[in-house]
């Protein structure tokens, strides 16, 4: 259709300016195969892209973006994210269904880029989560936080008995609630994890449940990262970079609900991972960053990247 042919020629006259200044690798979002090895719809859209660019390049090599984030075909709402005010957008992403089925998916995708492309293959850009940068579905939509589902509340409740070690007296004595067991955990509730807002930090006398929960956030969205980077590694080994969008920590620390929720404050479990070669992010959104002549500023602490044997990779999109 038109707008496919529209699609194509963007693209391929972005391959021919890159193939003109000697750029051979190529970063375009496909699809996982949710419906199986022979998911024909997600094979067909990686074969048109792939091949168009072939034809235009054909030394090009390739690090898909690929989108766990969309196309999740479930019907079961509970596995949605579940907000405070009642509504469900994203996937959760502490479902253990959904966790289970993307390594599926991304392994199924894996398999038939190698088996089709593998000699123009350079690695594997592992994309979820809100807009496919592993941040919580409207993290920053202030009036309505997240993670009220039953998949949120199991994998919470599973972080804390690891955290105080199934000793429910350094449960209740930290959360300060004498008759507290592990079963009867929930997620706080808004008014808590929002805190005085006239301080900058939570008060652990009174708010060690929110900070409980904001420490399960960031380590859990970390965790499910590498589970995917796993997958990568384990199809191909050290043959393809692996890499994610995540770290945004200064572009994180202004949202309204606080930097926390992002789920970007895992950062140490991926520059100390095996798994992850590069972690990326667009060059700072902020007004100055964005006019000409202006400074760039880096999403993330980019020395701690690199020191950790790490690649950064700044992100253009300028529009």
């Amino acid at each position: 259709d038109r707008g496919n042919k529209v699609e194509i020629e963007s693209v391929t006259s972005e391959v021919d300016i890159a193939k003109n200044h000697g750029v051979k690798v190529y970063s375009i979002g496909m699809m996982p195969f949710w419906n199986g090895p022979d998911d024909s719809q997600a094979a067909a859209y990686a074969d048109h892209i792939v091949e168009q660019v072939l034809e235009h390049d054909p030394d090009a090599f390739f690090w898909p973006r690929v989108q766990l984030s969309a196309g999740y075909p479930n019907d079961d709402m509970r596995e949605m994210n579940l907000s405070a005010d009642g509504s469900r957008d994203q996937v959760s992403i502490a479902n253990p269904n959904y966790r289970k089925r993307a390594a599926e998916a991304m392994r199924n995708f894996i398999r038939y880029m190698e088996k089709k492309y593998g000699k123009h293959m350079a690695g594997y850009h592992v994309a979820g989560a809100h807009h496919g940068e592993f941040q919580y579905c409207n993290f920053g939509r202030l009036g309505n936080l997240f993670g009220y589902d039953e998949g949120t509340l199991a994998a919470f409740r599973k972080f804390i008995r690891e955290k105080y070690k199934g000793d429910e007296e350094a449960l209740r004595k930290a959360w300060n609630r004498r008759q507290l067991t592990f079963e009867q955990v929930m997620v706080p509730p808004p008014f808590m994890r929002y805190g005085d807002q006239t301080r900058i930090l939570h008060n652990p006398r009174t708010e060690q449940p929110a900070i409980d929960f904001n420490e399960f956030l960031n380590s859990d969205m970390a965790q499910f990262i590498l589970e995917m980077a796993h997958v990568v590694r384990e199809e191909c080994g050290k043959t393809r970079l692996t890499g994610v969008f995540y770290g945004y920590l200064f572009e994180c620390m202004p949202q309204g609900n606080g930097p926390s929720q992002s789920g970007h404050f895992g950062l140490a479990k991926l520059i100390h991972s095996p798994d992850i070669d590069m972690l990326c992010g667009p060059y700072s959104y902020s007004n100055q960053a964005r006019v000409p002549g202006g400074p760039q500023f880096t999403h993330t602490v980019g020395e701690s990247v690199t020191a950790a044997g790490k690649i950064w990779c700044n992100e253009d999109d300028t529009a």
